[in-house]
């Protein structure tokens, strides 16, 4: 009787960071592993190897992955791996036009 290794996980991203809104494709780069449970740190979760998950309010999210064999489970944690910030906004009310598009020194382009 052969038995296997207790399992290794390991994972990255094909993307981190982004402003308003993200699909991020996870690959799963354990060994030994026959399942897995993914906490994608808002509140989800997935049991597929290779996930996406869609990310849509800003935040810091820490991911973790359980990855298991019948000899055990590992789990990797990468804190604040996931940085999602705000979409900037521009208001064109608070821009000075005037001085814009005349300069400093009256004249038109």
């Amino acid at each position: 009787v052969t038995l296997s290794p207790t399992p290794i996980a390991d994972f990255e991203a094909n993307q981190t960071s982004a402003c308003g809104s993200i699909i991020v494709q996870f690959t799963n780069n354990s060994q030994y592993a026959t399942s897995w449970l993914w906490n994608f740190g808002d509140g989800t979760s997935s049991t597929e190897q290779n996930p996406q998950h869609f990310y849509s309010e800003a935040g810091e999210y820490t991911v973790s992955l359980t990855c298991s064999n019948e000899q055990g489970n590992d789990v990797i944690v990468k804190e604040n791996y996931i940085l999602l910030f705000e979409k900037p906004s521009l208001s064109f009310e608070e821009a000075n036009f005037e001085h814009m598009f005349f300069g400093t020194y009256g004249t038109r382009c």
